[in-house]
């Protein structure tokens, strides 16, 4: 219904825009007379005690209604379209760093006995002392405070098969996380996720705990891939979440829950402390701050730092060793 003015041949349009599903909150709004004025529609505005009323003839109520719909369309102004995060091709990077993993498995477990020659301090411990040295520890974690052992741990594998297994699933998560955040800062990231769900580790499970694998990284990548999917695409990127998730706990599944070696606590404490560190640093990703994250010198800055830590650690568990 429409309010007819003092003349009957007049009608008021407000109810009509007001029904038509346009926000109406002070009667008429100052630009819809110069909309039907331009339009060539005659119009009357009387301000009444419940607020402003703009009057046109009967047979033009729904034209008014109509131009002045389309103004008001015309200039609301569109949503922000978010600018889509940045995509790494860095899975070259990744596998080459998976292989080198392999390939310092295979010295430490001195599958090439003629590098003992090339490298003395390799060749002069065995791959028992190798894990001694560098494995998760309870008691030396605890007690000494060895915790350069919670980078080392990630190194070292107990056999082919399990180098295998972490190879694989690390082959598979890492150049997706690596795509969001470049190959330097993924593989810090997942280094600092794996440390520190060995933290999580030994402080729950207490003096006896022994450990040793790059499952508790792999499982950090699992969960920063989906911290930072929620992080990066917010309501839009729960089913991408969901789905990391899900491939995840069968990950957990297969590789996780089965064999007397198995560190279960290890693998969710990476996939919490990953999730984690995917949320902290997903604000890094959003367009205005991978501008930095996607220069060549930070990648290259957190690539080092990896390595550097790496080494740092290792150094630390010789001079402590020997």
């Amino acid at each position: 219904m429409v309010r007819r003015g003092a003349s009957r041949w007049w009608c008021d349009v407000v109810p009509l825009l007001a029904a038509s599903g346009l926000r109406v909150r002070a009667g008429v709004a100052p630009a819809w007379p110069l909309v039907l004025a331009s339009r060539g529609i005659p119009y009357r505005l009387q301000h009444r005690s419940w607020g402003a009323a703009l009057y046109v003839p009967l047979l033009y109520e729904r034209l008014a209604a109509a131009e002045i719909l389309r103004a008001e369309h015309e200039n609301t102004p569109a949503a922000a379209v978010p600018l889509p995060a940045p995509v790494f091709p860095t899975a070259a990077v990744t596998y080459w760093v998976l292989l080198c993993l392999a390939v310092w498995h295979g010295v430490r477990m001195h599958w090439w006995p003629w590098l003992n020659h090339f490298l003395p301090a390799v060749g002069g411990l065995s791959a028992e002392q190798w894990a001694e040295a560098g494995r998760m520890d309870g008691m030396r974690v605890l007690v000494d405070r060895e915790w350069f052992r919670v980078v080392t741990a990630l190194t070292l594998h107990a056999d082919s098969g399990h180098l295998l297994g972490n190879v694989v699933s690390g082959g598979v998560f890492m150049p997706l996380l690596c795509r969001r955040t470049g190959a330097g800062a993924g593989w810090l990231l997942v280094l600092l996720a794996g440390a520190a769900g060995n933290v999580c580790s030994v402080l729950f499970s207490g003096y006896d705990y022994l450990s040793m694998g790059a499952s508790t990284g792999v499982f950090g990548a699992v969960g920063a891939l989906c911290g930072i999917t929620l992080a990066l695409e917010g309501r839009q990127g729960r089913v991408k979440a969901f789905a990391v998730i899900a491939a995840g706990l069968g990950l957990l599944a297969m590789l996780g829950m089965e064999g007397e070696r198995t560190d279960i606590t290890a693998h969710v404490a990476g996939l919490v402390c990953g999730f984690a560190a995917g949320r902290l640093s997903g604000g890094l990703l959003h367009p205005g701050g991978a501008a930095v994250v996607s220069r060549r010198w930070m990648q290259t800055c957190c690539g080092l730092a990896a390595v550097l830590l790496t080494g740092a650690a290792w150094g630390c568990a010789l001079a402590v060793y020997m």
